[in-house]
C-alpha cells in the first residue's frame, strides 16, 4: 500500500508540495511597469512637441 500526505512546508525560498520543492511567484518582471511608463512620458513629450511647434507656426503665419 501507499501511503502520502499533501504537506505544506512554507520557507524563505522554497514551498515544498507533494515532495515537489517550487519557487514562489513573487511578482513580475520589473522591465514591464518601466517600459511602460517610458513610453506614456515619450506620448507626452511628443504631443508637447507638437503643440508648441503648431502654436509657433501659427504667430508665423499671424505675422506674414
Amino acid at each position: 500500500s501507499f501511503d502520502r500526505t499533501n504537506t505544506k512546508v512554507l520557507a524563505a525560498a522554497m514551498i515544498q508540495v507533494l515532495g515537489i520543492q517550487e519557487l514562489p511567484f513573487t511578482g513580475l518582471n520589473p522591465a514591464i511597469p518601466v517600459s511602460g511608463i517610458f513610453i506614456i512620458i515619450a506620448g507626452l513629450a511628443m504631443v508637447i512637441l507638437s503643440l508648441k511647434r503648431n502654436k509657433y507656426n501659427d504667430l508665423e503665419d499671424k505675422n506674414s
